[in-house]
């Protein structure tokens, strides 16, 4: 009888080995089938692969995570530690300079003395694997003006770009004129603008499979992406060429 125990202990043993190794492989397997978005926590040492698009791909990815979000893998951190915290103000604030030197902004409005809340974006696309990173942005001080923006990692250049409060936009240009000043510093290729009225006009962004809608109201300044459902309709590797 012990004998028998015995070996049918070493049976068992043999059988949920393997069992146990081929486990988690499956269950990350069977979370990926089910389309949920993978988020976690990212660590300074993280070794998430990065395998960046160019511009026009990275745009795709930024529009995807805010309106496609269980297409692409998520992760997300706060810069808290002070030389990455530095290092990451000084890029919102170069951008935020040059928006100004381009006439979208007009100039010593606002600056911000309190600083801003940056979290690190990185974003993988589950069709492709093309990844890339991002910084997003809010200033810490919203009771007179209040800033979100998403800048790419690649050049630190804004990507999209809020701006509420008292006299925050140009008051002689329209939203085609700024939505073109916005877009020519980045160099994506448009078609001419679409629906244009007195407060917003949009802009066709073929090779992003995207639309950038400028709106200039009295208290808001915006430059928001939007997916281009027909765009994505017609299919083609849109985006997807990797910066050299």
């Amino acid at each position: 009888m012990t004998g028998k125990r015995t070996s049918l202990f070493l049976l068992l043993a043999a059988l949920t080995v393997p069992a146990l190794a081929l486990l988690p492989p499956r269950l990350s397997l069977l979370g990926d089938e089910t389309g949920v978005v993978h988020t976690e926590a990212l660590g300074e040492n993280s070794n998430f692969p990065i395998k960046p698009p160019n511009l026009p791909g990275r745009v795709w990815l930024l529009v995807q995570w805010q309106q496609s979000s269980g297409s692409v893998t998520i992760v997300e951190q706060s810069v808290e530690e002070t030389a990455a915290r530095e290092e990451a103000e000084r890029q919102v604030r170069a951008a935020l300079a040059e928006l100004t030197e381009v006439g979208v902004l007009p100039a010593g409005q606002p600056d911000f003395e309190e600083g801003f809340a940056i979290s690190r974006l990185y974003l993988r696309d589950q069709a492709d694997l093309s990844s890339a990173g991002f910084w997003l942005v809010e200033n810490r001080d919203q009771k007179e003006c209040a800033l979100s923006m998403a800048l790419d990692l690649e050049t630190g250049q804004a990507l999209t770009f809020r701006l509420a409060g008292p006299h925050v936009f140009m008051d002689d240009l329209t939203p085609q004129e700024m939505g073109r000043r916005f877009l020519d510093r980045l160099g994506l290729e448009s078609s001419p603008p679409g629906d244009c009225g007195e407060y917003s006009c949009d802009f066709h962004l073929p090779d992003c499979r995207s639309v950038l809608t400028a709106t200039v109201s009295q208290r808001l300044m915006k430059f928001g992406l939007e997916m281009d459902r027909e765009a994505v309709e017609k299919g083609g590797s849109y985006g997807v060429g990797i910066s050299r």
